[in-house]
């Protein structure tokens, strides 16, 4: 599957001229216009993917938001490509916008497969070469600008969520800022939770 608007297979019904009052639940469950164990299967691999839940490379989160821009982004986003290169690493580099800690911007986050997403804050372009070094060719934690990790009782590190920043807030409207790629409706819909 590479997109949530082509049809799983020839049982399906649904398209942009004759849509589905259930698309999000289809692209978050399985399809709902039929049974098919295969497509439901497909539809969750797809949505492991979209989420990072399930990838075989390292993913590089950067925040390219306007204050992560402003604090540096794109120079940051230039040297860990070539840090990349140098290093023969094959990694997947994701622009996410803003969490709202804009004072500690340039934000960048690591996840290895089957770990934690771990966000380092004031990223410079001098310290990328040391991160990724610490982070995915050692496969550890960089303590020096550590914020912490996005899960809430993490076993490798503090979390962000225990930050005097976060510690109070409850996002509901920006939840998912700065951790998807606002480019994807794709992963906007994975993420979407609807038991609310």
């Amino acid at each position: 599957m590479k997109s949530f608007i082509e049809k799983c297979c020839k049982e399906c019904w649904h398209s942009p001229e004759n849509q589905c009052p259930h698309f999000i639940q289809c692209c978050t469950e399985g399809p709902l216009c039929h049974h098919s164990d295969e497509c439901t299967h497909e539809v969750k691999e797809y949505n492991k993917e979209l989420l990072f839940v399930k990838h075989n490379i390292p993913v590089i989160f950067i925040g390219a938001g306007t204050c992560g821009l402003a604090a540096g982004a794109a120079k940051v986003e230039e040297m860990i490509q070539s840090e990349l290169l140098k290093n023969n690493i094959e990694a997947r580099i994701v622009r996410v916008g803003c969490i709202g800690y804009c004072a500690k911007e340039v934000i960048v986050d690591i996840k290895m497969p089957n770990g934690e997403r771990i966000a380092y804050s004031e990223v410079t372009p001098k310290l990328v070469p040391k991160l990724i070094q610490a982070t995915i060719v050692e496969g550890g934690i960089l303590q020096e600008n550590l914020l912490g990790s996005h899960v809430r009782k993490s076993e490798v590190c503090c979390s962000i969520h225990d930050d005097p920043f976060f510690r109070y807030q409850k996002k509901i409207v920006l939840e998912n800022c700065g951790i998807i790629n606002p480019d994807s409706i794709d992963t906007y819909i994975a993420s979407v939770d609807l038991r609310r």
